[in-house]
């Protein structure tokens, strides 16, 4: 147990590097936000698993059963040195430890896209689309009476899950830079309705992530467009507190929602449902974390079953349309480990349809480990904090750049080294610069927008 502790402390150590080492006394600068990410995440979910291992899955302890602690001591120390690793390429990419903020332009220039109208447009247009998502589901009462379901109702949706996102990630990126260049209070009611908005249609199906990415989001552009946005003093830190707990309540309450599986259920038993929503509180912290599948890949690969890149192969058909290739193998890799838990080794280049669909993300740490072992961790954190380093550099010399702040977003908030992250950064990036298309066409048939 000590081990473990220890562990978990150089793992909290490793994530305070951008902190110690940047000049920048804003909070959340995009490396500073990552780490925060990183401990707020992980730490609670290495702590409760640490003291409670029955939180873990059964398949996942079946494997680590014999000297649990000695296994999670090395989960987190392969973590916290990929981590280190990710700080360590990102500074040497760009030679030296403050020479990003140098990079830093005088000052953000709004442009057409951020004005008022482009907003309002973004926001209808993502509401139209969210309203032909709710239609085909089945209408909204049906989809809050079926809330369980979120996933099967999804199915057959992605064109629609595409135009909601990105036109409401772009409402809230246009807002935000209104907000933090202009300060006016039409800025800020734009801001909070594209976000109330954002938040909603995510939680209408149950999602809680997505949200959660949509407030980091917001943060890291304001960070971006201001310089000056969130310095480190006793306001800000209060202000902090208070956006965490309504991150925990907010949380909380999409629980119960869930747990509820109608608005009757939400009335009829909001007793129990609170007290079944505390009891799983903690499983909805481990499952944030992915500590499950972290414990597993870091344990159950060895020398004579790591993958040696294969799984990276897939890749190269990642964009051609099943109905045109039948034998497309999975974009998500999560499923290699997840059939591993399961007692087989899928072969790169299964073809999907042959594949249980229930993915266990194996994200940087996961990949790179059912890859090539602590060798795999460490050149995957490379390229982590080697893009990290990239994307944030052409933010700094291209301040007025939708795309690239849509870039650096995804980079810092959800890029992993995985088949499926880089994908998911691939589509944000088109999914961007096609809805900036369609505003540019809109606007030459409506030139006030």
């Amino acid at each position: 147990m000590i081990a473990t502790y220890l562990a978990i402390f150089m793992f909290t150590l490793c994530n305070a590097v951008p902190f110690v080492v940047e000049r920048s006394k804003q909070i959340f600068q995009p490396i500073k936000l990552y780490a925060c990410v990183q401990v707020l995440i992980m730490v609670p979910a290495m702590i409760i698993v640490s003291n409670y291992p029955e939180y873990i899955q059964p398949s996942v302890f079946s494997v680590v059963a014999s000297d649990f602690q000695a296994s999670l001591t090395w989960t987190i120390f392969c973590y916290a040195l990929m981590n280190l690793t990710i700080y360590t390429a990102y500074y040497s990419s760009v030679g030296g430890f403050n020479s990003l903020e140098s990079l830093r332009r005088s000052r953000v220039h709004l442009t057409e896209f951020e004005s008022i109208g482009s907003v309002i447009f973004l926001l209808a247009v993502g509401t139209l689309a969210f309203y032909a998502k709710i239609k085909a589901s089945g209408g909204l009462e049906f989809l809050m009476s079926n809330v369980s379901r979120r996933v099967e109702l999804q199915s057959g949706l992605g064109p629609l899950n595409f135009i909601i996102s990105s036109s409401y990630l772009l409402a809230n990126v246009a807002a935000t830079r209104r907000v933090a260049t202009k300060g006016d209070v039409i800025s800020g009611l734009l801001l909070f309705s594209a976000f109330i908005t954002g938040a909603a249609t995510s939680s209408l199906f149950g999602g809680r992530k997505d949200t959660l990415q949509l407030l980091l989001t917001i943060i890291m552009v304001a960070s971006l467009s201001n310089p000056k946005f969130m310095r480190f003093n006793i306001k800000n830190i209060l202000v902090l507190s208070v956006l965490y707990a309504s991150v925990i309540l907010y949380y909380f309450a999409v629980l119960i929602y869930r747990n509820a599986n109608s608005l009757d259920g939400l009335t009829e038993n909001f007793q129990n449902l609170v007290s079944m929503t505390l009891d799983s509180y903690s499983s909805l912290i481990i499952s944030l974390s992915y500590i499950d599948t972290y414990l597993f890949a870091t344990n159950f690969f060895k020398w004579d079953n790591f993958y040696l890149g294969r799984t990276f192969i897939d890749l190269t058909t990642a964009f051609l349309p099943s109905s045109l290739y039948e034998f497309k193998p999975p974009v998500d890799d999560g499923l290699y480990i997840r059939a591993a838990t399961l007692g087989y080794l899928l072969e790169p280049g299964t073809p999907a349809a042959d594949i249980v669909h229930n993915s266990w993300p194996g994200e940087t740490l996961g990949t790179g480990y059912m890859n090539a072992g602590l060798a795999g961790v460490l050149i995957s954190g490379w390229f982590v904090g080697y893009l990290l380093a990239k994307g944030y550099a052409y933010s700094m010399k291209n301040p007025d750049s939708i795309v690239g702040i849509v870039i650096v977003c995804n980079l810092f908030l959800n890029f992993e080294m995985s088949n499926l992250r880089i994908v998911n950064l691939i589509s944000s990036v088109i999914g961007a610069i096609l809805v900036l298309l369609l505003y540019k066409a809109a606007r030459r048939v409506l030139p006030f927008i």
